[in-house]
């Protein structure tokens, strides 16, 4: 192959590929007032699939309605959802739990009842309410992925990324397609040559 070739080549592919920042993506909008929803896509750029994802969030920056439930205050089950194939759950914060209460973050937590998220994949629809205490908009959060073995894939030095907003403009066609014209030029020029 000559360099040419493999120039091309690679900048076809480094043109075209996606590479994620985060494999958890989030949307945030308003209710109304404090109130706000995430919206999760939990996406797999690993070698592995992952089983359990656990997305944390700040106690002085995020309250949940609690219920009443058999081991104290939970946060309420209609405030958070996932695919109808995942168990999810959340923890609120807690402040009364020993310790500083940084240490002491609320847990949204997802686990693949059946199909796990494969690498490559993105798994939408992960949902949970809360009142945000903070100013200005939430954004990211830090997180931890496991795998199968439920080792931890990615630990909570990795955060959420907003979800990317695809713009289909010129430039996104031209690019590839002109790498592309290159590489027919060059096939069309050795096969007669």
């Amino acid at each position: 192959m000559n360099k040419f070739k493999i120039a091309a080549l690679c900048a076809l592919m480094t043109a075209t590929q996606m590479t994620w920042a985060s494999p958890i993506f989030y949307e945030v909008e308003n209710l109304g007032g404090t109130t706000w929803q995430y919206t999760y896509h939990v996406g797999n750029d690993t070698a592995g699939p992952i089983d359990l994802f656990s997305i944390f969030f700040d106690i002085d920056l995020y309250s949940f309605d609690l219920i009443s439930g058999p081991t104290g205050f939970e946060v309420d089950p209609a405030v958070y959802a996932g695919p109808a194939d995942w168990d999810v759950s959340v923890a609120p914060p807690d402040p009364f739990f020993p310790g500083p209460a940084d240490d002491q973050p609320g847990i949204f937590n997802g686990v693949a009842l059946a199909a796990p998220v494969n690498p490559g994949d993105l798994l939408s629809d992960f949902t949970i309410v809360f009142d945000w205490l903070g100013p200005g908009a939430p954004g990211s959060q830090p997180f931890t992925l496991f795998g199968t073995d439920l080792l931890p894939v990615f630990d909570d030095n990795f955060f959420t990324q907003p979800l990317p907003v695809v713009s289909v403009s010129e430039p996104h066609f031209v690019l590839p397609g002109f790498f592309l014209l290159l590489l027919a030029v060059w096939r069309q020029r050795n096969l007669h040559a």
